[in-house]
Protein backbone atom coordinates (compact mmCIF):
# COMPACT_ATOMS: atom_id res chain seq x y z
CA UNK A 1 0.00 0.00 0.00
CA UNK A 2 1.25 3.23 -1.25
CA UNK A 3 2.06 5.83 1.33
CA UNK A 4 0.22 9.06 0.75
CA UNK A 5 2.52 12.21 1.66
CA UNK A 6 0.26 14.78 3.51
CA UNK A 7 -0.77 18.14 0.92
CA UNK A 8 0.77 21.53 2.86
CA UNK A 9 -1.82 24.59 2.43
CA UNK A 10 -0.41 27.09 1.36
CA UNK A 11 0.41 30.39 3.36
CA UNK A 12 -2.46 32.97 3.80
CA UNK A 13 -1.02 35.86 3.23
CA UNK A 14 -2.84 38.95 5.36
CA UNK A 15 -1.28 42.73 5.03
CA UNK A 16 -0.78 44.71 8.39
CA UNK A 17 -2.38 47.61 7.15
CA UNK A 18 -5.37 47.34 4.84
CA UNK A 19 -4.20 49.74 2.96
CA UNK A 20 -1.44 47.64 1.71
CA UNK A 21 -4.13 44.62 0.69
CA UNK A 22 -4.40 44.27 -3.02
CA UNK A 23 -7.11 45.83 -4.76
CA UNK A 24 -9.22 42.95 -5.59
CA UNK A 25 -9.06 41.56 -2.36
CA UNK A 26 -12.71 41.35 -0.26
CA UNK A 27 -13.00 41.04 3.03
CA UNK A 28 -16.38 41.68 5.36
CA UNK A 29 -17.19 43.82 7.87
CA UNK A 30 -16.73 44.22 11.37
CA UNK A 31 -20.29 45.06 11.93
CA UNK A 32 -21.78 42.59 14.77
CA UNK A 33 -25.39 41.31 14.01
CA UNK A 34 -26.45 38.74 15.80
CA UNK A 35 -30.29 39.87 15.53
CA UNK A 36 -33.06 37.41 13.57
CA UNK A 37 -35.62 39.51 12.89
CA UNK A 38 -36.03 42.70 10.58
CA UNK A 39 -38.32 45.01 9.54
CA UNK A 40 -38.49 43.82 5.69
CA UNK A 41 -38.47 39.97 6.81
CA UNK A 42 -39.56 40.13 10.34
CA UNK A 43 -43.44 39.89 9.86
CA UNK A 44 -43.22 36.63 6.93
CA UNK A 45 -40.17 34.91 9.44
CA UNK A 46 -42.21 35.05 12.58
CA UNK A 47 -45.40 33.76 10.84
CA UNK A 48 -43.25 30.83 9.15
CA UNK A 49 -41.44 29.79 12.07
CA UNK A 50 -44.88 29.45 14.30
CA UNK A 51 -46.94 27.79 11.31
CA UNK A 52 -44.39 25.38 10.90
CA UNK A 53 -44.60 24.08 14.08
CA UNK A 54 -46.56 20.69 14.34
CA UNK A 55 -49.18 21.73 17.21
CA UNK A 56 -49.82 24.92 15.68
CA UNK A 57 -50.06 23.58 11.60
CA UNK A 58 -52.77 20.98 13.45
CA UNK A 59 -54.33 23.82 14.57
CA UNK A 60 -54.07 25.57 11.23
CA UNK A 61 -55.79 22.36 9.63
CA UNK A 62 -58.42 22.41 12.14
CA UNK A 63 -59.67 25.59 11.26
CA UNK A 64 -59.57 25.19 7.56
CA UNK A 65 -62.23 22.15 8.20
CA UNK A 66 -64.14 24.25 10.54
CA UNK A 67 -64.44 26.65 7.43
CA UNK A 68 -64.55 23.80 4.39
CA UNK A 69 -68.30 23.57 4.45
CA UNK A 70 -68.38 19.82 3.60
CA UNK A 71 -66.32 18.87 7.11
CA UNK A 72 -67.58 21.74 9.35
CA UNK A 73 -69.00 21.32 12.75
CA UNK A 74 -69.54 25.05 13.27
CA UNK A 75 -71.22 26.44 10.89
CA UNK A 76 -68.26 27.57 9.35
CA UNK A 77 -67.37 29.24 11.87
CA UNK A 78 -63.94 29.00 13.04
CA UNK A 79 -64.25 29.13 16.56
CA UNK A 80 -60.35 28.04 16.87
CA UNK A 81 -58.86 30.61 14.99
CA UNK A 82 -59.81 33.10 18.30
CA UNK A 83 -57.64 31.07 20.38
CA UNK A 84 -54.71 30.03 17.62
CA UNK A 85 -54.49 33.80 16.80
CA UNK A 86 -54.13 34.90 20.70
CA UNK A 87 -51.08 32.03 21.26
CA UNK A 88 -49.39 32.86 17.96
CA UNK A 89 -49.37 36.59 18.78
CA UNK A 90 -48.23 36.26 22.35
CA UNK A 91 -45.15 34.11 21.06
CA UNK A 92 -44.60 36.58 18.58
CA UNK A 93 -44.53 39.44 20.81
CA UNK A 94 -41.50 37.96 23.18
CA UNK A 95 -39.65 37.34 20.11
CA UNK A 96 -39.90 40.63 19.04
CA UNK A 97 -39.00 41.74 22.96
CA UNK A 98 -36.00 39.51 22.71
CA UNK A 99 -35.00 40.74 19.51
CA UNK A 100 -34.90 44.24 20.36
CA UNK A 101 -32.71 43.54 23.12
CA UNK A 102 -30.14 42.01 20.52
CA UNK A 103 -30.59 45.17 18.29
CA UNK A 104 -29.44 46.90 21.37
CA UNK A 105 -26.72 45.20 22.34
CA UNK A 106 -25.38 45.04 18.74
CA UNK A 107 -25.70 48.47 18.46
CA UNK A 108 -23.77 48.83 21.62
CA UNK A 109 -20.97 46.24 20.39
CA UNK A 110 -20.90 47.97 17.10
CA UNK A 111 -20.63 51.77 18.51
CA UNK A 112 -17.98 51.22 21.23
CA UNK A 113 -14.71 52.95 21.51
CA UNK A 114 -11.50 51.57 19.28
CA UNK A 115 -8.00 53.34 19.11
CA UNK A 116 -6.90 52.54 15.83
CA UNK A 117 -3.04 52.96 14.46
CA UNK A 118 -3.17 55.48 11.24
CA UNK A 119 -0.47 57.21 9.84
CA UNK A 120 1.65 56.76 13.15
CA UNK A 121 -0.95 58.24 15.33
CA UNK A 122 -3.77 56.26 17.74
CA UNK A 123 -7.15 57.71 16.21
CA UNK A 124 -10.17 56.77 18.23
CA UNK A 125 -12.90 55.56 16.35
CA UNK A 126 -15.51 52.42 16.81
CA UNK A 127 -15.49 48.94 15.67
CA UNK A 128 -17.42 49.28 12.62
CA UNK A 129 -14.44 51.27 11.70
CA UNK A 130 -11.86 48.42 11.55
CA UNK A 131 -10.49 46.43 8.89
CA UNK A 132 -9.06 43.10 8.16
CA UNK A 133 -5.12 44.00 9.09
CA UNK A 134 -5.47 47.45 11.87
CA UNK A 135 -3.45 47.63 14.58
CA UNK A 136 -5.40 48.44 17.30
CA UNK A 137 -4.68 49.90 20.70
CA UNK A 138 -6.50 47.78 23.59
CA UNK A 139 -6.65 49.56 27.02
CA UNK A 140 -7.36 47.32 30.16
CA UNK A 141 -11.06 46.19 30.63
CA UNK A 142 -11.84 47.22 26.78
CA UNK A 143 -14.53 44.68 25.34
CA UNK A 144 -13.03 43.30 21.86
CA UNK A 145 -15.41 42.46 19.22
CA UNK A 146 -13.13 41.10 16.76
CA UNK A 147 -10.74 38.66 16.07
CA UNK A 148 -7.31 40.16 17.30
CA UNK A 149 -3.52 38.87 17.02
CA UNK A 150 -1.44 40.06 19.91
CA UNK A 151 1.55 42.15 18.90
CA UNK A 152 2.81 43.85 21.81
CA UNK A 153 1.76 44.31 25.24
CA UNK A 154 2.10 46.59 28.22
CA UNK A 155 5.42 45.58 29.94
CA UNK A 156 5.89 46.67 33.31
CA UNK A 157 10.16 46.00 33.11
CA UNK A 158 10.62 47.28 29.47
CA UNK A 159 14.06 46.24 29.49
CA UNK A 160 12.62 42.26 30.17
CA UNK A 161 9.41 42.10 27.85
CA UNK A 162 7.40 39.04 28.28
CA UNK A 163 4.41 40.06 25.66
CA UNK A 164 1.59 38.68 28.13
CA UNK A 165 -1.69 39.49 28.80
CA UNK A 166 -4.52 38.06 30.06
CA UNK A 167 -8.44 38.23 28.53
CA UNK A 168 -11.72 37.21 29.99
CA UNK A 169 -13.66 35.19 27.57
CA UNK A 170 -17.21 35.07 29.05
CA UNK A 171 -18.98 36.09 26.30
CA UNK A 172 -17.99 33.37 24.32
CA UNK A 173 -17.82 30.22 26.53
CA UNK A 174 -19.18 31.77 30.09
CA UNK A 175 -15.88 31.24 31.20
CA UNK A 176 -15.23 33.96 33.74
CA UNK A 177 -11.46 33.16 35.07
CA UNK A 178 -9.11 34.96 32.59
CA UNK A 179 -6.87 33.15 30.28
CA UNK A 180 -3.00 34.00 29.19
CA UNK A 181 -2.35 35.17 25.91
CA UNK A 182 1.07 35.95 24.80
CA UNK A 183 2.62 37.90 21.90
CA UNK A 184 4.94 35.12 19.20
CA UNK A 185 8.23 34.76 20.35
CA UNK A 186 9.64 36.73 17.22
CA UNK A 187 7.81 39.66 17.78
CA UNK A 188 8.76 40.03 21.31
CA UNK A 189 12.56 40.11 20.20
CA UNK A 190 11.68 42.73 17.74
CA UNK A 191 9.67 45.01 19.52
CA UNK A 192 12.16 46.74 21.90
CA UNK A 193 10.67 49.59 24.90
CA UNK A 194 9.08 52.19 23.67
CA UNK A 195 5.24 52.80 22.35
CA UNK A 196 4.38 49.78 20.09
CA UNK A 197 2.66 52.14 18.15
CA UNK A 198 5.99 53.64 17.23
CA UNK A 199 7.48 51.00 16.39
CA UNK A 200 5.00 49.60 13.84
CA UNK A 201 4.12 52.80 11.99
Amino acid sequence: MRRQTPTTKPARYLPLHHDDAEPTAKYPSNKISTARYFWYNGLPKLLWEELSKPSNFYFVIVVALQIWKCTSSTSQVPTTAPVLAIVITFVIVLKLVEDHQRHVADRIANTSACHRLVDGAIVDGVWTDVRVGDVLLVRNREPLPADLLLIAAHEPDPAAPRGACHVETKQLDGETNLKGRSVPSQLVSRLGPGPPERQLA
